[in-house]
Protein backbone atom coordinates (compact mmCIF):
# COMPACT_ATOMS: atom_id res chain seq x y z
CA UNK A 1 0.00 0.00 0.00
CA UNK A 2 2.78 2.11 0.79
CA UNK A 3 4.49 2.06 -2.84
CA UNK A 4 0.95 2.01 -4.67
CA UNK A 5 0.08 5.63 -2.35
CA UNK A 6 3.61 7.43 -2.51
CA UNK A 7 6.15 5.08 -4.77
CA UNK A 8 8.53 4.47 -1.48
CA UNK A 9 9.27 1.56 0.37
CA UNK A 10 7.46 1.37 3.73
CA UNK A 11 10.57 2.26 5.46
CA UNK A 12 10.79 5.26 3.90
CA UNK A 13 6.88 6.78 4.68
CA UNK A 14 5.31 8.21 7.30
CA UNK A 15 3.00 5.82 8.63
CA UNK A 16 -0.02 8.24 9.42
CA UNK A 17 -0.54 8.29 5.50
CA UNK A 18 -1.35 4.41 5.28
CA UNK A 19 -3.32 4.76 8.54
CA UNK A 20 -5.30 7.75 7.28
CA UNK A 21 -6.32 6.01 3.65
CA UNK A 22 -7.10 2.55 5.63
CA UNK A 23 -9.66 4.53 8.30
CA UNK A 24 -11.27 6.19 5.23
CA UNK A 25 -11.68 3.14 3.41
CA UNK A 26 -13.20 1.43 6.38
CA UNK A 27 -15.08 4.26 7.51
CA UNK A 28 -16.57 5.63 4.09
CA UNK A 29 -19.27 3.43 2.23
CA UNK A 30 -17.50 3.27 -1.15
CA UNK A 31 -14.33 4.68 -0.64
CA UNK A 32 -12.29 1.86 -1.69
CA UNK A 33 -14.46 1.90 -5.11
CA UNK A 34 -12.03 2.54 -8.16
CA UNK A 35 -12.93 4.60 -10.94
CA UNK A 36 -11.40 5.00 -14.51
CA UNK A 37 -12.12 7.66 -17.27
CA UNK A 38 -13.89 6.12 -20.06
CA UNK A 39 -10.61 7.65 -22.67
CA UNK A 40 -8.09 9.16 -22.95
CA UNK A 41 -7.47 12.14 -20.27
CA UNK A 42 -7.32 14.49 -22.86
CA UNK A 43 -10.31 13.74 -24.44
CA UNK A 44 -11.99 12.53 -21.11
CA UNK A 45 -10.88 15.55 -18.59
CA UNK A 46 -8.78 18.10 -19.90
CA UNK A 47 -10.84 19.41 -22.82
CA UNK A 48 -13.86 19.07 -21.05
CA UNK A 49 -12.32 21.72 -18.33
CA UNK A 50 -10.47 23.87 -20.56
CA UNK A 51 -14.08 24.32 -22.90
CA UNK A 52 -16.03 24.84 -19.81
CA UNK A 53 -13.22 27.35 -18.60
CA UNK A 54 -13.27 29.30 -22.31
CA UNK A 55 -17.10 29.24 -22.35
CA UNK A 56 -17.16 31.37 -19.50
CA UNK A 57 -14.06 34.13 -20.42
CA UNK A 58 -11.13 32.21 -19.20
CA UNK A 59 -7.74 32.64 -20.66
CA UNK A 60 -5.76 30.00 -20.81
CA UNK A 61 -2.07 30.08 -22.22
CA UNK A 62 -0.03 27.12 -22.30
CA UNK A 63 4.44 27.51 -23.05
CA UNK A 64 4.30 30.38 -20.60
CA UNK A 65 6.80 29.28 -17.95
CA UNK A 66 7.10 31.03 -14.98
CA UNK A 67 10.31 32.34 -13.89
CA UNK A 68 9.40 34.95 -10.77
CA UNK A 69 6.92 36.42 -8.59
CA UNK A 70 6.08 40.44 -9.16
CA UNK A 71 6.24 41.56 -5.90
CA UNK A 72 4.43 44.92 -4.91
CA UNK A 73 6.29 45.27 -1.35
CA UNK A 74 7.89 42.77 0.31
CA UNK A 75 4.64 40.96 1.21
CA UNK A 76 2.44 41.24 -1.61
CA UNK A 77 2.32 39.38 -4.63
CA UNK A 78 0.67 41.61 -8.17
CA UNK A 79 1.85 38.84 -10.99
CA UNK A 80 4.39 36.89 -12.70
CA UNK A 81 7.26 37.24 -14.93
CA UNK A 82 7.21 34.96 -17.52
CA UNK A 83 10.35 33.08 -19.77
CA UNK A 84 9.98 35.76 -21.75
CA UNK A 85 10.48 38.74 -19.43
CA UNK A 86 7.00 39.61 -20.00
CA UNK A 87 4.82 40.35 -16.42
CA UNK A 88 1.31 39.26 -16.39
CA UNK A 89 -0.51 41.33 -13.33
CA UNK A 90 -3.48 40.10 -11.57
CA UNK A 91 -5.29 40.59 -8.49
CA UNK A 92 -4.50 37.11 -7.01
CA UNK A 93 -2.15 34.52 -7.87
CA UNK A 94 -2.81 31.14 -7.18
CA UNK A 95 0.31 28.96 -7.83
CA UNK A 96 -0.56 24.86 -8.79
CA UNK A 97 2.95 23.39 -8.65
CA UNK A 98 4.86 20.48 -7.58
CA UNK A 99 6.93 21.14 -4.93
CA UNK A 100 9.87 21.36 -6.96
CA UNK A 101 9.15 23.51 -9.06
CA UNK A 102 7.24 26.15 -6.52
CA UNK A 103 10.29 26.09 -4.50
CA UNK A 104 12.61 27.67 -7.61
CA UNK A 105 9.87 30.52 -7.28
CA UNK A 106 9.91 31.28 -4.21
CA UNK A 107 12.32 34.22 -3.03
CA UNK A 108 15.37 33.72 -1.27
CA UNK A 109 14.05 36.80 1.45
CA UNK A 110 10.61 34.25 2.01
CA UNK A 111 12.52 32.25 2.81
CA UNK A 112 12.93 33.65 6.46
CA UNK A 113 9.33 33.10 7.46
CA UNK A 114 8.63 29.93 8.75
CA UNK A 115 5.74 29.09 6.39
CA UNK A 116 8.07 28.97 3.05
CA UNK A 117 11.35 27.71 5.25
CA UNK A 118 9.23 24.55 5.90
CA UNK A 119 8.48 23.98 2.14
CA UNK A 120 12.50 23.59 1.94
CA UNK A 121 11.41 20.29 3.38
CA UNK A 122 9.62 19.11 0.79
CA UNK A 123 10.72 17.20 -2.24
CA UNK A 124 9.32 14.88 -5.05
CA UNK A 125 9.46 11.07 -5.42
CA UNK A 126 10.95 9.56 -8.38
CA UNK A 127 8.42 7.17 -10.59
CA UNK A 128 7.67 5.82 -13.87
CA UNK A 129 4.60 3.66 -15.35
CA UNK A 130 4.79 1.10 -18.21
CA UNK A 131 2.17 0.26 -20.74
CA UNK A 132 2.20 -2.89 -22.38
CA UNK A 133 -0.10 -4.04 -25.74
CA UNK A 134 -0.31 -7.71 -26.01
CA UNK A 135 -1.60 -9.88 -28.47
CA UNK A 136 -3.95 -11.66 -25.96
CA UNK A 137 -5.94 -11.54 -23.13
CA UNK A 138 -4.62 -11.98 -19.52
CA UNK A 139 -6.47 -10.74 -16.47
CA UNK A 140 -10.32 -10.91 -16.91
CA UNK A 141 -10.39 -8.55 -14.13
CA UNK A 142 -12.28 -5.32 -14.37
CA UNK A 143 -10.59 -3.19 -11.36
CA UNK A 144 -7.27 -1.85 -10.46
CA UNK A 145 -5.35 -4.36 -9.00
CA UNK A 146 -2.30 -4.17 -6.15
CA UNK A 147 0.72 -6.63 -6.48
CA UNK A 148 2.93 -6.77 -2.92
CA UNK A 149 5.65 -8.09 -4.89
CA UNK A 150 8.08 -6.75 -7.52
CA UNK A 151 7.69 -3.57 -8.79
CA UNK A 152 4.40 -3.05 -10.08
CA UNK A 153 2.65 -1.78 -6.60
CA UNK A 154 -0.61 -0.43 -8.67
CA UNK A 155 -1.64 -1.88 -12.47
CA UNK A 156 -4.62 -2.33 -14.45
CA UNK A 157 -5.68 -4.06 -18.22
CA UNK A 158 -7.24 -1.28 -19.44
CA UNK A 159 -8.64 -3.39 -21.95
CA UNK A 160 -11.04 -4.40 -19.57
CA UNK A 161 -11.65 -1.21 -17.35
CA UNK A 162 -11.59 1.26 -20.23
CA UNK A 163 -14.04 0.64 -23.25
CA UNK A 164 -11.68 2.94 -25.42
CA UNK A 165 -9.12 0.99 -25.09
CA UNK A 166 -10.61 -2.16 -25.23
CA UNK A 167 -9.51 -4.03 -28.87
CA UNK A 168 -10.65 -7.43 -29.30
CA UNK A 169 -10.35 -8.77 -25.92
CA UNK A 170 -6.21 -7.84 -26.38
CA UNK A 171 -4.81 -6.72 -22.55
CA UNK A 172 -3.37 -3.57 -22.26
CA UNK A 173 -1.28 -3.19 -19.21
CA UNK A 174 -0.94 -0.15 -17.63
CA UNK A 175 1.25 -0.22 -14.24
CA UNK A 176 3.61 2.18 -12.09
CA UNK A 177 6.83 1.00 -11.56
CA UNK A 178 7.97 1.69 -8.13
CA UNK A 179 10.27 1.65 -6.46
CA UNK A 180 12.04 3.21 -9.43
CA UNK A 181 15.04 5.56 -7.76
CA UNK A 182 17.48 2.65 -8.80
CA UNK A 183 15.74 1.95 -11.93
CA UNK A 184 15.58 5.47 -13.30
CA UNK A 185 18.65 5.69 -15.46
CA UNK A 186 18.07 1.89 -17.20
CA UNK A 187 16.93 1.90 -20.59
CA UNK A 188 13.51 1.08 -21.84
CA UNK A 189 14.11 -2.55 -22.57
CA UNK A 190 15.40 -3.44 -18.87
CA UNK A 191 12.80 -1.63 -17.27
CA UNK A 192 9.92 -3.84 -19.70
CA UNK A 193 11.70 -6.63 -18.99
CA UNK A 194 11.57 -6.40 -15.03
CA UNK A 195 7.74 -5.45 -15.65
CA UNK A 196 6.67 -8.13 -17.77
CA UNK A 197 8.80 -10.83 -15.50
CA UNK A 198 6.18 -9.78 -12.74
CA UNK A 199 3.54 -9.68 -14.37
CA UNK A 200 4.39 -13.36 -15.59
CA UNK A 201 4.77 -14.34 -11.79
CA UNK A 202 0.93 -12.65 -11.16
CA UNK A 203 -1.07 -14.73 -14.18
CA UNK A 204 1.36 -17.50 -14.65
CA UNK A 205 -1.43 -19.35 -16.37
CA UNK A 206 -2.52 -16.61 -18.70
CA UNK A 207 0.29 -15.25 -19.58
CA UNK A 208 3.02 -18.24 -21.49
CA UNK A 209 2.92 -17.48 -25.02
CA UNK A 210 1.67 -14.32 -24.90
CA UNK A 211 3.71 -11.50 -26.98
CA UNK A 212 4.22 -7.69 -26.18
CA UNK A 213 3.03 -5.75 -29.01
CA UNK A 214 4.14 -2.22 -27.95
CA UNK A 215 5.08 -0.97 -24.54
CA UNK A 216 6.37 2.89 -23.12
CA UNK A 217 7.89 3.90 -20.21
CA UNK A 218 6.91 7.24 -18.66
CA UNK A 219 9.87 9.08 -16.09
CA UNK A 220 8.73 11.59 -14.14
CA UNK A 221 12.27 12.09 -11.91
CA UNK A 222 9.89 14.05 -9.39
CA UNK A 223 5.82 13.60 -8.79
CA UNK A 224 4.09 13.40 -5.53
CA UNK A 225 5.37 14.62 -2.54
CA UNK A 226 7.83 12.66 -0.19
CA UNK A 227 6.03 11.91 3.06
CA UNK A 228 8.54 11.37 5.75
CA UNK A 229 7.80 10.73 8.91
CA UNK A 230 7.03 13.89 10.68
CA UNK A 231 6.68 15.89 7.73
CA UNK A 232 2.94 16.08 8.31
CA UNK A 233 3.09 18.59 10.38
CA UNK A 234 4.73 21.11 7.92
CA UNK A 235 2.15 20.76 5.46
CA UNK A 236 0.99 24.75 4.69
CA UNK A 237 -1.97 25.83 4.10
CA UNK A 238 -3.63 27.06 0.88
CA UNK A 239 -3.72 30.51 2.05
CA UNK A 240 0.45 31.73 2.25
CA UNK A 241 1.54 35.19 4.34
CA UNK A 242 1.78 37.09 1.05
CA UNK A 243 -0.74 38.97 0.27
CA UNK A 244 -3.03 37.83 -3.19
CA UNK A 245 -0.79 34.41 -3.07
CA UNK A 246 -2.51 31.13 -2.66
CA UNK A 247 -0.97 27.37 -2.91
CA UNK A 248 -2.61 24.56 -4.28
CA UNK A 249 -1.31 21.00 -4.50
CA UNK A 250 -1.21 17.51 -2.60
CA UNK A 251 1.17 18.93 -0.33
CA UNK A 252 -0.93 21.60 1.69
CA UNK A 253 -2.98 20.71 4.36
CA UNK A 254 -6.35 18.47 2.92
CA UNK A 255 -7.27 14.94 3.85
CA UNK A 256 -6.50 13.01 0.52
CA UNK A 257 -3.26 13.70 0.30
CA UNK A 258 -1.61 13.26 -3.62
CA UNK A 259 -4.65 12.06 -5.65
CA UNK A 260 -7.34 13.83 -7.71
CA UNK A 261 -9.74 14.28 -4.88
CA UNK A 262 -6.29 15.80 -3.22
CA UNK A 263 -6.03 18.24 -6.14
CA UNK A 264 -9.81 19.21 -6.26
CA UNK A 265 -9.88 19.58 -2.38
CA UNK A 266 -7.16 22.13 -2.28
CA UNK A 267 -8.57 23.40 -5.39
CA UNK A 268 -11.85 24.41 -3.50
CA UNK A 269 -9.71 25.69 -0.36
CA UNK A 270 -7.65 27.71 -1.97
CA UNK A 271 -10.92 29.14 -3.91
CA UNK A 272 -12.57 29.61 -0.63
CA UNK A 273 -9.65 31.72 0.84
CA UNK A 274 -9.29 34.10 -2.14
CA UNK A 275 -12.88 34.51 -1.94
CA UNK A 276 -12.38 35.44 2.03
CA UNK A 277 -10.00 37.91 0.99
CA UNK A 278 -12.37 39.36 -1.86
CA UNK A 279 -12.97 42.39 0.03
CA UNK A 280 -9.65 43.77 -0.60
CA UNK A 281 -9.81 43.56 -3.80
CA UNK A 282 -12.22 46.25 -6.53
CA UNK A 283 -15.77 46.01 -5.15
CA UNK A 284 -16.50 44.89 -8.99
CA UNK A 285 -14.19 41.47 -8.57
CA UNK A 286 -15.86 41.22 -4.96
CA UNK A 287 -19.26 40.76 -6.64
CA UNK A 288 -18.18 38.83 -8.96
CA UNK A 289 -16.41 36.02 -6.56
CA UNK A 290 -19.51 36.04 -4.72
CA UNK A 291 -21.37 34.55 -7.43
CA UNK A 292 -18.48 32.29 -7.60
CA UNK A 293 -18.63 31.27 -3.90
CA UNK A 294 -22.60 29.74 -4.81
CA UNK A 295 -21.21 27.32 -6.86
CA UNK A 296 -18.69 26.19 -4.23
Amino acid sequence: MALALKFVPPAEISAKIVLDVSRMFLKYNGASRMGFLNGSPQDKLIDPLVMYLLQRGATLRTGAKVRAMVQDGPRSVVGVRLETREEVRADAVVLALPIHQLNRLIPTEWRQDTYFERLSHFEGVPVMTMQLWLDRQVTGINNILFCPDGRIPVYADLGNTTPDYFVGGRSRIETVVAPARDLMDRDDSTIMTRVWNDLQAVFPASTPGAQIRKSTVVRIPQSVYWPRPGLDALRPTQRTPVEHLYLVGGYTIQHFYDSMEGAVSSGRTAARALIEDAPRLPHSKAHKMGAIEERL
